[in-house]
Formats: structure tokens, C-alpha cells, sequence
């Protein structure tokens, strides 16, 4: 059972995603500058929720029958996934095309459960990389050098790619951190 701690963290963080949501702008200064602020502070959710997801991993329950957990944390990504898709693009089809439908972008603040659903799939071939060190280093130059990628494109192009597009390259750091503060943990444990 996960500890109560790291519960009250998800609630809290789970109220910060959906003030993401509902942040607006205002025609006062004041309201705007404070909005920007705590909007700031809520963006922090979805970073900490990527870390929690490496560091919750379960390779024990991995090991015992890796295509039996995988599948199991897939589909219980999937589904809402999926279901989310479908009524999206029912509700508002006619501004939808069948590849926006197959690629997930009827429902674009969904792209935290695709890119999830990477990153879970990625996990055992990350957990190797974190045990050879110069494999580590450039795990943790991915993110870093895509986000300076796109900063290019968007200022010397003018071309925006749209962060539910940058797929688990954008969110990897944070997931590795997380791998890794569970690795600590565990190690821990075992020399007590």
C-alpha cells in the first residue's frame, strides 16, 4: 500500500492540475500577475506526477511476469484514454480529423497519459541505462537538449510544437529522477 504521505501529495497535486485548467485572464494587472504566479507553482503537478509514476514502479511485481504488469498498467491507462478520445471527437467531430482522432489530439490535455504510457514502456530499458554511467548522462541530457531543440524551431522558425507532441523526450528527466530516488530508497532499506 503506497504511504498516506504521498497520497496527500497526489490530492494536492491533482488540485493543481485542474487550476491549470481553469486559469483565466483578467483585464486587471494584479489578478493576472498573481495568476501567473500560482499558475506557476501548479505547473510543478504534472512534473512531480511523472516522478511519482517512476518512483511507484513496482519492478518486483515487473520481474514475476514483466508482460503481465505492463499490460496491466497499460490498460489501466488505456481505457480512459481511449473512452476520453472517443467522446471528444463525438461531441465536437466536425473540427476533428480521423488522424487527430487516432493520434490522441481530440483531447490534447490528455497527453500526459500517452506520454506515461512511454515512459512505462520504456522502464526497463531506462533502469539498464541508469546503471551505466555514461548511458545516465545522456538520459539526463534528453530533456534539456529537446527543450532547446524546440526553442529554436519556435524562435529562429516560428514553428510551435504543441507539448503534448513532444511525446516522453520533454518528460524523461523527471521520470529518471524518480527511478532513481526509488533505487536510493530500496538500497536503503537493504543496508538497514
Amino acid at each position: 500500500m503506497k504511504e498516506v504521505y504521498f497520497q496527500k501529495i497526489r490530492g494536492i497535486l491533482i488540485f493543481g492540475v485542474i487550476f491549470i485548467h481553469c486559469v483565466f485572464k483578467c483585464n486587471n494587472v494584479l489578478d493576472n500577475c498573481i495568476s501567473i504566479i500560482i499558475r506557476t507553482f501548479c505547473n510543478l503537478a504534472v512534473p512531480i506526477f511523472i516522478f511519482l509514476s517512476a518512483y511507484f514502479f513496482n519492478f518486483q511485481k515487473y520481474k514475476n511476469d514483466p508482460k503481465k504488469y505492463l499490460l496491466n498498467k497499460i490498460k489501466r491507462l488505456i481505457i480512459p484514454l481511449l473512452l476520453w478520445n472517443i467522446i471528444y471527437f463525438i461531441l465536437d467531430y466536425e473540427n476533428f480529423s480521423i488522424i487527430d482522432f487516432i493520434t490522441f489530439e481530440t483531447a490534447p490535455q490528455l497527453y500526459f497519459i500517452v506520454v506515461l504510457i512511454q515512459l512505462i514502456l520504456l522502464t526497463p530499458l531506462l533502469e539498464k541505462g541508469l546503471k551505466n554511467s555514461k548511458i545516465k548522462i545522456l538520459l539526463y541530457c534528453v530533456t534539456p537538449i529537446v527543450l532547446l531543440l524546440f526553442r529554436i524551431l519556435r524562435i529562429g522558425f516560428s514553428y510551435s510544437f504543441p507539448l503534448y507532441k513532444l511525446f516522453f523526450s520533454y518528460w524523461l528527466i523527471y521520470y529518471l529522477i524518480g527511478l532513481e530516488a526509488r533505487n536510493r530508497k530500496i538500497a536503503l532499506v537493504k543496508k538497514k
